[in-house]
């Protein structure tokens, strides 16, 4: 009988998760996860495997809870489902936003760096992005039951666009290392959604390329 493990599973995958964030896979080394996690090769090898198996299962929580978090998001009982789309896109605008230390999203490291050659790394990520744009589907579907998207907007084709563009506003924030003047907000009626007055509202300062990204999703793409 083994004995028992005197450290908490949880926290060291939690460490080398932010590790292989902050360095990614390759730029990892073996001595970079033991300072990390405060365990010695031997026990990472005996817990956990190799170095990829470590970072495959970092990868598994980090994308199971970001899953978790954006459905919960989207599926909120509360409010209408148009709402909770356009709550999500500008949530969503404001962390990359708050992302000062430019860490971006570990899936989209990952993909970038090993999806297309590691089959265990992209069917993680693509299990999760299926998620994400069914997740968007069918908000966008309740919106148009409720009536404030058009029925004739095909949901499959625009959760894809948004989920688009939000990966694309990520990758932005890792390029825009400025920060402009916030602007005032302005309340206008949309021409997109007669009877629907759209107001911009911002609590931190937004680059202009990501601003302006997001008035277009809110104000035009969802609406018209």
């Amino acid at each position: 009988m083994g004995r028992p493990r005197q450290f908490n599973e949880e926290h060291v995958l939690a460490a080398a998760r932010d590790q292989f964030w902050s360095a990614g896979y390759a730029g990892t080394s073996l001595d970079d996860l033991t300072a990390a996690t405060g365990l010695g090769r031997g026990s990472l090898y005996a817990a956990f495997g190799d170095k990829h198996a470590l970072f495959v299962l970092a990868l598994d929580e980090y994308c199971t809870m970001m899953t978790d978090m954006v459905v919960t998001e989207l599926r909120d009982s509360e409010g209408r489902a148009y709402d909770r789309l356009v709550r999500h896109i500008k949530s969503s605008t404001q962390t990359n936003v708050a992302d000062t230390r430019r860490n971006g999203c570990l899936m989209a490291k990952s993909a970038s760096e090993l999806g297309v050659r590691d089959k265990p790394v992209s069917r993680r990520i693509k299990r999760m992005i299926d998620a994400y744009q069914a997740a968007l589907v069918e908000t966008i579907a309740a919106a148009q039951r409720e009536g404030d998207i058009d029925k004739a907007t095909d949901p499959k084709g625009l959760a894809a666009l948004l989920l688009t563009v939000l990966r694309g506003m990520e990758r932005c924030a890792l390029w825009d290392r400025r920060r402009r003047p916030s602007r005032p907000q302005a309340s206008r009626r949309s021409p997109y959604c007669p009877g629907r007055r759209h107001t911009t509202e911002r609590s931190v300062a937004i680059p202009d390329s990501r601003w302006i990204t997001l008035n277009l999703v809110t104000d035009h793409v969802i609406q018209n």
